[in-house]
């Protein structure tokens, strides 16, 4: 094995046997494993390091060993507390008779890894009905709850409201759809109710995606945020294919994510998941799956942009848009662009009150604008200013907006 941290980190993660693994890391040194400690915190598996390797008959420094243990703690402690307020949550909607699904991690953390502490949470995402939306806010409002936005606007390019708890602070995206509309692919809302499954979340009743459905989904968020990947990421799904083993129908994974528009993404992330983490995937699926004419270099920068989450202070990362905008060549397609952003006022529907006081929606472009402003105007300043340091971050932005955009679009 090359002794690099990644190589150490990934060894740590993957599922080789315990001997394989021991022989593999049993000359790691000292210094070696506070780099893998980075990495692993940059990539958000700590935890998940520790509860692999802990086991293990290897010699870990001691102020390793302690730290790697209490991370695994305070997620443990955090990930307790985030579910006790999930299941106020369910209970509340449950009581209301509106259905939910539960996404992303508080399903995963709860239903597929073995360990409540070994998968992390910054926030929870639910999917409601879009009829229901009205009928949610209500009821989290009632509770206290803060929304983020004062102007929650309802549109195909904003799928979903954040809000935060007022006892834990826990951060719920309320979403109605998978995405917004300025991907190419897209996740029919109807087919995912339809073919989810009952569950139980901190004992209250709740819906949980299909497992084709989740590790679709997962593959899909994993493209869309191409610039921060990360190895969490493949290990959700390496987990999902553990864990579903025996249930998941791949000529139905096939077929959806074509029909999707995520095929790209399904075998590049379960091709990396395979390589990198030794996920029990066959060639033969894999080989299925993959896309006709595979332009092997977004393979190679999806490789890359792994290897280099945290790596990278590049403010456009943070201010996408204004990459976007500065790449986009002549006056009318700059324009367009910009029209996205601000959606005329019939085609705004707020979720509020919005009837009764038409006058809001004018208020709602000030609003925009500020926030704008706010958020980019370092990064319009900077470009505009000529900095080639700059326009070079900001190239190497629409690099990985292409690859996002390849990986969402077939």
């Amino acid at each position: 094995m090359e002794n690099t941290s990644q190589s150490i980190l990934l060894t740590g993660l993957g599922y080789q046997s315990a001997s394989a693994k021991e022989e593999l890391l049993k000359n790691v040194t000292a210094g070696q494993w506070s780099e893998v400690t980075e990495l692993a915190n940059r990539h958000s598996v700590t935890p998940l390091l520790y509860h692999n390797i802990k086991s293990l008959n290897l010699s870990l420094p001691e102020d390793i060993a302690v730290e790697l243990k209490e991370q695994f703690l305070k997620q443990a402690y955090r990930n307790t507390y985030l579910f006790s307020e999930l299941g106020k949550i369910l209970h509340l909607l449950n009581e209301k008779d509106i259905p939910v699904i539960v996404l992303k991690g508080a399903y995963l953390a709860g239903a597929v890894y073995d360990n409540i502490g070994l998968r992390g949470m910054s926030d929870v995402d639910l999917l409601v009905k879009k009829d229901d939306l009205s009928r949610v806010e209500k009821e989290l409002l009632s509770q206290g709850a803060v929304p983020e936005a004062k102007d929650r606007l309802i549109a195909e390019h904003c799928p979903e409201f954040s809000y935060t708890t007022p006892e834990f602070g826990l951060r719920l995206d309320i979403h109605w759809a998978l995405n917004p509309s300025k991907y190419n692919c897209l996740a029919e809302v109807d087919g995912l109710w339809s073919r989810s499954r009952s569950v139980l979340v901190q004992q209250f009743p709740a819906r949980a995606l299909s497992p084709e459905d989740l590790l679709l989904h997962l593959c899909m968020h994993t493209a869309k945020h191409a610039h921060d990947m990360q190895f969490r990421m493949l290990y959700d799904i390496a987990e999902v294919l553990r864990c579903h083993a025996d249930e998941l129908d791949w000529g139905v994974i096939d077929d959806r994510a074509r029909e999707w528009g995520i095929l790209r993404a399904v075998y590049i992330f379960l091709s990396l998941a395979k390589e990198f983490l030794a996920a029990d995937l066959t060639g033969e699926k894999l080989d299925k799956l993959c896309p006709e004419q595979l332009d092997e270099s977004k393979m190679v920068l999806a490789r890359r942009q792994f290897s280099n989450t945290g790596a990278s202070n590049n403010i456009f990362r943070q201010s996408q848009p204004v990459a976007q905008l500065w790449g986009i060549k002549g006056l009318a397609g700059k324009m367009a662009f910009i029209r996205k952003r601000f959606p005329l006022s019939h085609e705004i529907k707020f979720q509020n009150d919005a009837d009764a006081h038409p006058w809001r929606i004018y208020l709602y472009y000030p609003r925009r604008l500020k926030y704008i402003i706010k958020k980019h105007g370092a990064a319009m300043w900077s470009l505009l200013g000529g900095n080639k340091e700059s326009r070079a971050a900001a190239e190497e932005v629409n690099e990985i907006n292409a690859l996002r955009d390849w990986l969402m679009s077939g």
